[in-house]
């Protein structure tokens, strides 16, 4: 309750999204997943800054508990637009909207605009970047243990989104884990019960096939492939790191690791409340003069 009072103090505004506005947005894998979410139960949350001059917004991001497994916490994907009169051929931002990962996650993305667009998962360490195009679209994933938090900014007045395409055909990836059972003699170390964060985990991604069927993304040999007994956070990542050619071999799905932004290495509050010129010019802002 204190934080959110601090945030409201500084000028932001706090946006539980809960299930009952996600449901719409599901996979059957989702459905199938997640079969008993309440919905006034909140999945992920938003505080967008509204003051002048504007800092990042932050999203938080929790894992969802289902029974005995665990759906990593996501956004369930958006498209980026861009206003009625900027076309896609004059906006000439590089990115817009810039997102750094204060713990390990990933952001799916693949270009809207195109018919048959490759799937890029990137996967990020604390501290890592990534920028979005105008008319791509793109999907936050926790890969932590604890809740994910991310910041990030964008041209307030050109960054309008949609998530029609999710409506539609519901969203993209789906991220299960499901905890190895625990051996007998290992089941009670020292008379501590172990947490299933401390537990192995089989971690399975599925993509969504209704996105191939409708010629959004290409097709893809099979619809998911799971990893098996790794931890959330750091151990994931690697994990991730190391089977990258057999999901990209399996499920189509292009892994990219390190962000793509490496010329802005400091924390992005730093960039924003120093008026950065290269930062705020690839997002298309003008109010920093040179």
């Amino acid at each position: 309750m204190l934080e959110i009072k601090v945030l409201e103090a500084l000028g932001y505004e706090i946006n539980n999204r809960k299930f009952s506005e996600v449901k719409k947005l599901f996979s059957e894998d989702y459905y199938h997943g997640i079969p008993n979410c309440i919905d006034d139960s909140w999945v992920y949350s938003g505080a967008e800054h509204k003051h002048n001059p504007k800092l990042p917004n932050v999203t938080v991001i929790p894992h969802i508990y289902s029974g005995k497994n665990i759906v990593l916490g996501t956004t369930f994907g958006h498209t980026h637009t861009t206003n009625e009169s900027t076309t896609n051929e004059s906006d000439g931002r590089k990115f817009q909207e810039i997102y750094e990962f204060k713990g390990f996650g990933g952001m799916l993305t693949y270009d809207a605009t195109s018919p048959l667009s490759e799937k890029i998962l990137h996967v990020l360490r604390p501290g890592e970047k990534v920028g979005v195009t105008p008319r791509e679209n793109m999907t936050l994933f926790n890969f932590d243990r604890e809740p994910l938090l991310t910041l990030d900014y964008a041209d307030v007045f050109r960054n309008s989104a949609d998530k029609e395409t999710e409506k539609s055909i519901g969203s993209l990836l789906m991220i299960e884990c499901t905890p190895r059972p625990i051996p007998h003699r290992e089941a009670n170390p020292c008379g501590m019960i172990l947490t299933s964060y401390e537990r192995l985990l089989d971690v399975c991604l599925k993509i969504n096939q209704e996105y191939a069927k409708n010629k959004v993304i290409d097709s893809s040999p099979e619809t998911s492939i799971t990893i098996p007994e790794v931890q959330l956070g750091e151990r994931f990542y690697n994990a991730l790191r190391e089977h990258q050619l057999e999901i990209k071999a399996k499920i189509g799905l292009t892994l990219s690791f390190g962000g793509n932004l490496p010329q802005f290495n400091q924390p992005l509050l730093d960039y924003v409340l120093n008026r950065n010129i290269e930062f705020f010019e690839v997002l298309g802002l003008d109010e920093v003069e040179k």
